[in-house]
């Protein structure tokens, strides 16, 4: 699909919104440790710094001039490929950050400076200034024209840093559908933050960070080493029951200084961890470009979901999914992800290697990789082979709500004149684990579009995955799937959940030297 090539007029809908993240202190000289902690800089060792690829910054503008962010590119380029303003209230600016937010998301992504190096430091990016000079909006229009002059501008991923207020989180406001859109029909990965609203009487994670094909990020805690979500963060299930947010990442962090220093300052909030989300992602894209793998968001999900840290929930207990049981020893979970921390935090190093493993399937895999499929009446399996005892197996599955664009005004442009029809309802998808042909395990969610299985421990035998569909008799759909089966224990894997005989969630304990 040919993506549109400008912005159109604007139509204004008040709502109240903001930008999710607040600067603590200013000033602070030393470098935060927070893209260390979920292995970026292995991530760029090994996928790259985003060479090729373009960012879309739709937030409070960006300080265009700030030396983490100016200059040019490998190629000779220059890193800002386009800037405007969409903040119908503030007409004179032009894309310019008064606030400081827009920069610190940023530079959290591709920051190039010593002090403060970020993943994706050859990475190029668009700012879209939709955030005034209060860091909020009172118009989605201004979000929704963002939105679209990323894409015309050449987008391969955006971040969105913001949310607003709603009692309904089931992901059908305008923006929400947008996005949607944006990752369906243009394959273009959007990471949102969940909002930061967990503390409050309503705590569900913001729009648009309940759409369903987004990136939801949610939020560590400095105070844990990261590894425990931190009590704002918003937390799901949303008001029609899926599990959201997808995965977490550090929110208190050190980024650029406010309006134009050159110095750092401590930032809190979503905002900022859904920009180490794209970071990561963004270096993923620069390798899959280079070397003709796909760049699909279902890949990129499904393989960021199974690799995730499974990292302590809001309360400080142990990651589990939120519904699971077992009965005549076969796990079935029916609410794959934790309801704060989704499947855990994201490992830059573990979600590379995986990613680097390649496509493969169905049929014969390898003990690590990922598969860009559809599947229909018939189910399609993929065979590991023989795992010891005590080996472990992750597999995720992901799948699109299906939203269109209709060009209202007839200008070939997204903006705020048009509308995002949802094309049909949910599909429903089903994942197996079977060993020596029996059934040891299902990821079963009637409302998610995302299933998942994390088991270590596993008992001797020949495994198999098998994806199903549900619903949507004799309509194919298309996945992504991810899967890494580790032969023996690592040392450095800890069970924090059982349920049934051989049956147990794991998570990786963070390496020494990534400590804070």
């Amino acid at each position: 699909m040919q993506r549109p090539q400008a912005i159109g007029r604007i139509i204004t809908i008040v709502i109240p919104c903001v930008a999710l993240g607040l600067m603590l202190a200013n000033r602070l000289d030393a470098a935060g440790l927070d893209t260390k902690r979920i292995n970026g800089d292995d991530a760029a060792t090994l996928l790259g710094t985003g060479t090729g690829v373009i960012v879309g910054i739709v937030d409070s503008g960006v300080d265009v001039n700030h030396p983490a962010l100016s200059g040019t590119v490998s190629g000779g380029q220059p890193r800002l490929v386009a800037e405007a303003n969409f903040v119908t209230t503030e007409p004179t600016n032009t894309g310019d950050d008064v606030y400081g937010h827009g920069t610190a998301v940023a530079a959290q992504i591709m920051s190039r400076n010593s002090s403060h190096l970020a993943v994706a430091t050859d990475a190029r990016y668009v700012d879209a200034r939709v955030l005034d000079s209060t860091n909020s909006f009172s118009s989605d229009a201004w979000v929704v024209n963002g939105m679209g002059f990323a894409v015309a501008n050449g987008a391969d991923i955006i971040n969105l840093s913001l949310g607003y207020f709603n009692s309904n989180t089931s992901g059908n406001s305008r923006l929400s559908e947008m996005a949607d859109y944006i990752s369906y029909g243009l394959r273009i990965p959007i990471t949102v933050s969940a909002g930061n609203a967990g503390i409050s009487s309503n705590p569900l994670p913001q729009g648009p960070g309940d759409a369903f094909n987004v990136f939801s990020v949610g939020s560590t805690s400095k105070a844990s080493g990261w590894s425990q979500i931190v009590s704002s963060s918003s937390y799901g299930p949303t008001t029609d029951g899926r599990d959201k947010p997808d995965i977490s990442a550090p929110g208190d962090l050190v980024s650029t200084a406010q309006e134009h220093t050159t110095g750092y300052s401590l930032w809190s909030g979503t905002s900022f961890a859904a920009p180490n989300v794209a970071g990561v992602l963004t270096a993923a894209i620069g390798y899959g470009q280079a070397n003709d793998l796909s760049t699909d968001p279902l890949v990129l999900k499904a393989a960021l979901i199974n690799t995730a840290e499974k990292v302590l929930d809001r309360s400080g207990n142990a990651w589990a999914p939120q519904a699971a049981s077992t009965s005549a020893g076969v796990l079935t979970v029916t609410s794959p992800l934790q309801a704060s921390a989704g499947a855990g935090q994201v490992d830059g190093l573990q979600f590379a290697k995986e990613y680097i493993a390649g496509q493969h399937g169905p049929g014969n895999v390898p003990s690590a990789g990922w598969d860009l499929d559809n599947v229909g009446t018939t189910t399609l399996d993929c065979h590991l082979g023989e795992l010891q005892a005590g080996s472990s197996l992750s597999t995720t599955l992901d799948w699109m709500r299906h939203v269109g664009w209709t060009d209202l005004n007839h200008n070939g442009l997204i903006d705020s004149s048009d509308a995002f029809p949802i094309l049909a309802p949910l599909a429903h998808l089903n994942l197996y684990v079977y060993r020596d042909g029996q059934l040891i395990a299902d990821s079963l969610s009637t409302v998610d579009d995302v299933q998942a299985l994390f088991l270590t421990n596993v008992a001797a035998g020949d495994y198999n995955i098998r994806v199903t569909r549900a619903s949507g008799s004799g309509a194919s759909e298309e996945f992504g799937l991810a899967w890494t089966a580790t032969q023996v224990p690592e040392p450095s894997t800890l069970a924090l959940f059982a349920l049934g005989s051989g049956a147990l969630f794991a998570r990786r304990r963070k390496k020494d030297d990534r400590t804070s």
